[in-house]
């Protein structure tokens, strides 16, 4: 019997532990080595995505984020940072969004950064558009001064802009003055 007592006790220290399955939300995502290791000749340093990276949740399928908020004084650090957690969760297309003049041109310098760097592997563009809180600063100017920066080739669309009836930060009529003066097209005689 004591043998008997010792082999059972062996038999349970031998087994292995059962392996626990991963979570496919927790599960790290690794992108395209064709990507990651990627060098260009005029600038030898490889592009910023180390692998594997550790998302919450890995899209089956690339999705565009269409509405990134960067403010007025964009650190590239953090765009740099908020790129890669993007391209690991299979977001490799990002729009920031333009809310007034100041943060329109802002959005469009970090594209042309983004893409004169060549370290990020993601598609960058931007909006240009003043948002309906910033209307009461719209003027006649604003116009003149949005089309010259929607000319830029990283600018994919008019906005934001609306009208938000809400909040009330701008008046109904400067609202609708300055949503008016942005998506009406001066060139079109129809």
């Amino acid at each position: 019997h004591h043998d008997h007592h010792h082999d059972h006790h062996d038999h349970h220290r031998h087994h292995p532990q059962p392996e626990q399955k991963s979570n496919r939300l927790t599960q790290k995502s690794t992108p395209p080595s064709s990507v990651s290791a990627s060098t260009s000749s005029t600038n030898s340093q490889r592009l910023v995505v180390p692998s594997p990276v550790a998302v919450p949740l890995r899209s089956p399928s690339p999705l565009v984020d269409i509405g990134i908020n960067l403010g007025r004084k964009p650190r590239y650090d953090y765009v740099t940072n908020m790129s890669i957690r993007a391209w690991s969760a299979n977001v490799p297309s990002i729009i920031i969004t333009g809310t007034d003049l100041t943060i329109s041109s802002s959005a469009i310098k970090v594209c042309e950064k983004i893409h004169a760097d060549r370290k990020l592997p993601l598609v960058f563009r931007s909006t240009v558009g003043v948002h309906p809180h910033h209307a009461k600063q719209f003027d006649a100017s604003f116009v003149r001064k949005l089309r010259e920066l929607a000319s830029s080739k990283f600018v994919v669309a008019i906005g934001e802009c609306g009208l938000d009836y809400n909040r009330n930060l701008s008046s109904r009529e400067q609202q609708l003055f300055a949503f008016t003066e942005q998506v009406d097209d001066d060139d079109d005689d129809d």
